[in-house]
This record gives C-alpha cells, structure tokens and sequence, in this order.
C-alpha cells in the first residue's frame, strides 16, 4: 500500500500531472472567499479550508467532489469529522480509568455507525468505478488511485494480492491522514501572517522569506 501510495499518489509525475486538480480547487476557494468580502458576507474558513483539502483529496484519489451529484466527497468530508470528534471522546473517556467503560458503552451506537457509513460509502464509490470500467470509461491518463487499485484487486496474477477491506481501510486512512491534518496547518499559516502583517505583506508580494522571517514567523 505504501509502494501503491508514493507511485501512484504522490509520486512526482504523479503529483504534476495533478497539479490542475490542486489549482482548480484553490481557484473555487480564492474564488468564493473573493465572492463572500464583495458581499461583506461572514465566512467560515475553517469549514472552507476544510472543503478545499476534501475537495482535493476527494478528486485526486477518487475523482469526486464536494459538487459532485451524489455529494460523496462532502459525505467524506463530513465523515471526517465525525471520526475525529469521536476520537476526541474516546480519548476523554479513557482518562476515567475504569469509568472508561461506561463512556465507550454511551459512544457504542456512534463506534459502530461511523464504520459502517465509511464501508457503505466508499463500497458505492468502488462499485460506480467498477462499472466505468467495464464500459470502458476509464482511460490512462484519466485513472485515479481507486481505478489503479481496482485493477490491482481484480488482477487474478498480480504479484501483490488485496482485499476489498484492506482497501476501504487504506482509503479512510488517507483521508484522515490528509483531509483534517491538511486544512489545520492551512489555517496555522493563515493564523501567523496575520498576526505578523510585515510578512504578510511580503507574502502578497510574492517576495522571498529570509531565514529571520521565516523564524519570526515561527
């Protein structure tokens, strides 16, 4: 999974030929955040930096988008955070040592739920690129990391042999791994320029950091 993950994902020839995907979410973002001070609307950026490392995520393994008709990638994105806040509990209750089990035994309907969305939702995914393939939709230079991994699954003489499960959990994997993990140091940088406005305005500019700015910065 780790060979599969830096050739096929984040491998350099890889990583360009994704770039479009990264510059056109970017773009959506700027776009929307331009859209919302036009309007002197409030916005959320961290529920926006959220979509936008989703978004990216979501399009670069999978091919969707927050957009998308059947809003797989904000079912993700929104999965994400369950996780993440259930973590945060589970977490809580094991400081109540052997109260513990009382609070696993009130999470218990949210431990077995989050899992079983994750499984229904990237099983609906498999199978809607599963029949792309067979209709023959999926061409190499439009092939996203779940086609490659499809092909891997149904290649009865491939020299590495994976589950549908292994699958599932090695995609779960990057998107929590990716998805929050990316939209947190987004907002840190965002955070720290605008509480050093010189470097900010360097940043504007497009001008290079030195290595004092970069420590003022932190």
């Amino acid at each position: 999974m780790k060979k599969i993950c830096m050739t096929e994902l984040l491998g350099s020839s890889q990583m360009k030929k994704l770039k479009n995907v990264r510059h056109e979410e970017a773009v959506r973002f700027l776009s929307k955040m331009l859209e919302k001070g036009e309007k002197n609307d409030v916005a959320d950026l961290s529920a926006e930096v959220l979509t936008l490392a989703n978004n990216a995520t979501c399009r670069m393994i999978m091919s969707a988008r927050c957009s998308g008709k059947d809003n797989q990638a904000d079912q993700c994105r929104e999965l994400v955070s369950e996780s993440f806040d259930l973590a945060g509990k589970l977490a809580i209750c094991t400081l109540f040592g052997p109260l513990k089990r009382v609070g696993v035994w009130y999470l218990r309907k949210k431990i077995a739920d989050v899992p079983k969305k994750y499984d229904d939702l990237f099983e609906s995914i498999l199978v809607d690129h599963e029949e792309k393939a067979k209709r023959g939709d999926t061409h190499m230079e439009n092939k996203d990391l779940m086609d490659i991994l499809l092909e891997v699954y149904h290649d009865k003489n491939a020299e590495m042999r994976i589950t549908r499960k292994q699958m599932k959990t090695f995609f779960l994997d990057l998107f929590t791994g990716g998805t929050s993990t990316t939209a947190d140091a987004i907002l840190w940088i965002l955070g720290e320029l605008v509480n050093h406005p010189a470097s900010f305005k360097k940043a504007e500019r497009g001008d290079r950091f030195s290595c004092r700015d970069r420590e003022t910065c932190g």
